[in-house]
């Protein structure tokens, strides 16, 4: 993939958790205490505040994965008890492994994919670093009932959300 296709930096200022995923956190942490992993990678982990607020609430070992050096600084400085790793889904998922040793029970990635340009390397990557069994955790920000109604009406639901398509939405 060509760098021209990556945003280098996507506005982290603080280590506060943006109220556009803060509303989430609660899901992931009911999911991630029913599976009770292990191992957690966060893929597009931003500033680190979910990370954080796993390893607080369910007390697994967790890891932040952000392509963003703002994001990966700030991530660093305000949760040094956790490891943060500048990498994107574009990369090679053997680099994070070498690193870690150890591949994870579950990988989530939250309101990350739809700002990607090439979708689909995101369960991609997440294959490549889950043991065999693990579970991908992933959302995407819901449009909205008028949105969702004029795609159904219009027959390009499939269309919108195909992940085959380069230059995500």
């Amino acid at each position: 993939m060509s760098d021209e296709n990556l945003v280098n930096n996507y506005g982290w200022s603080s280590s506060t958790q943006p109220n556009s995923c803060n509303y989430i956190t609660p899901e992931i942490q009911r999911i991630l205490a029913r599976l009770q992993p292990g191992r957690v990678l966060d893929i597009g982990c931003g500033n680190g505040s979910l990370c954080s607020e796993i390893k607080a609430k369910l007390g697994v070992s967790v890891v932040g994965m952000e392509y963003d050096q703002e994001g990966v600084d700030i991530a660093k400085a305000s949760y040094p008890e956790i490891k943060f790793y500048r990498f994107g889904v574009q990369d090679d998922p053997r680099h994070l492994l070498e690193m870690e040793r150890n591949q994870f029970d579950v990988v989530i990635s939250t309101e990350v994919i739809e700002h990607l340009f090439s979708p689909q390397l995101l369960p991609r990557y997440a294959h490549g670093v889950l043991k065999a069994g693990g579970r991908l955790i992933l959302t995407t920000p819901y449009h909205g009932y008028i949105k969702n109604l004029i795609l159904s009406l219009a027959n390009k639901w499939d269309v919108h959300h195909t992940p085959l398509w380069e230059g995500g939405t």
